[in-house]
């Protein structure tokens, strides 16, 4: 299979959700005073920061969000109101919305660990990728996430998401990207790191289907196509977004192994088999 051929597949390989980043996101916006109440700030700030903290929902929030950044766009709880708004865009399916509001948050929020894992992900899933941006926040978010940057005062944020959806997101991010951007460079080292990242990302989450879905594709790419067949074969046991490609490139790959597809349905019940363990030792 041509280079040509094969990035052409990465791009149309799945379309983007924000649904699929994450199959039940943690959505939890904790209004800490104590992240926010020492910023410098006026009175009638301070007054509308209270009545978009007041709110319990989140579309309320964004309501006073937007209203607050009307008036004061350069606002001292400017990074938190663009935070509530990409939260909102991030529950509403709004990517375009999630990426503004995000970048605009991360550029003062900048060890949000939630913000910059979802940013990582969501640069992935472009078309194309926009692999620098998805690579430099997913790496950081890895490094805060691992313990290898000390966040400082008013820099996390008020987003917050399980550890094990970030860790999903980071790794997800950086290896879808770097899966495109080793077909632009045909660089074995990228490649190799972007089997990593996802083979990582399946460990963070055995049932993240679209990580299953590309870490196929990659071993596709490599030349291993039993490695393929198998990550193949349990995304479309997980029947996520993917499914329908996976059980084309599973069928192909699978084929080209075994010369054709007669043991093919078998070969799926062992990957149904496979998530029935995880399931019982879990």
């Amino acid at each position: 299979m041509s280079r040509y051929i094969l990035c052409c597949l990465l791009l149309i390989s799945s379309s983007f959700s924000m649904g699929q980043i994450t199959r039940e996101k943690s959505n939890e916006m904790e209004m800490d005073r104590r992240q926010v109440e020492q910023l410098p700030t006026t009175p009638l700030e301070q007054n509308m920061w209270q009545q978009i903290e007041s709110n319990t929902s989140i579309k309320e929030r964004a309501k006073g969000a937007e209203e607050y950044l009307k008036k004061y766009p350069e606002g001292a709880f400017a990074p938190f109101c663009h935070e509530i708004l990409a939260v909102n865009a991030w529950q509403r399916d709004k990517p375009n919305d999630f990426l503004d509001h995000g970048e605009q948050a991360v550029l003062v929020l900048v060890s949000s660990s939630a913000l910059l894992s979802g940013l990582s992900a969501a640069y992935a899933e472009l078309e194309p990728p926009e692999a620098e941006l998805a690579i430099r926040h997913g790496e950081r978010a890895l490094k805060i996430l691992k313990g290898e940057i000390t966040p400082e005062k008013y820099t996390v944020g008020l987003w917050t998401r399980k550890p094990d959806e970030m860790l999903v997101d980071a790794y997800y991010g950086v290896g879808t990207a770097q899966l495109f951007e080793a077909f632009n460079t045909q660089s074995s080292e990228l490649m190799t790191s972007a089997l990593d990242h996802l083979a990582k990302a399946t460990e963070a989450d055995p049932y993240d289907e679209r990580s299953r879905f590309r870490l196929g594709f990659a071993y596709q790419v490599k030349g291993d196509l039993d490695g393929a067949a198998i990550e193949y074969a349990r995304a479309v046991v997980l029947k996520g977004a993917n499914a329908k490609t996976a059980e084309q490139y599973l069928a192909q790959a699978y084929k080209t192994v075994h010369g054709d597809t007669k043991g093919l349905k078998e070969f799926v019940k062992v990957q149904e088999q496979y998530f029935d363990d995880l399931r019982k030792n879990q």
